[in-house]
């Protein structure tokens, strides 16, 4: 995520993005499953990785340019985007994070 070519950058964000969505997915099916063992078990690689990713992602947001096409997907969107979906994963460590680094 920390590559200068955007364009590595942005796949990096997509694939955390695409680890994420698939741990909630998990999660909503071991809840579905009422005592079952579930298919598929997360094995919570976007929990592990949070202390390396999420101060990456909050610095790719301050990578926006004004003059950016709204409809042109750039790693600061993305980064948005996989940011959003990291609370949703990963609900209870997340947070203090967050306020840490927006503290001055």
């Amino acid at each position: 995520m920390k590559h200068s070519d955007e364009r590595v950058a942005l796949q990096a964000v997509e694939f955390w993005s695409t680890v994420c969505e698939e741990e909630i997915e998990l999660e909503i099916e071991a809840q579905e499953e009422y005592g079952e063992m579930p298919e598929t078990e997360s094995r919570q690689f976007a929990k592990v990785a949070l202390g390396e990713t999420m101060p990456v992602l909050l610095n790719l947001l301050t990578k926006q340019e004004e003059d950016a096409d709204e409809d042109e997907w750039n790693v600061s969107m993305a980064a948005g985007t996989c940011g959003w979906c990291r609370p949703r994963c990963n609900r209870p460590c997340c947070y203090p994070l967050h306020r840490g680094q927006h503290q001055g």
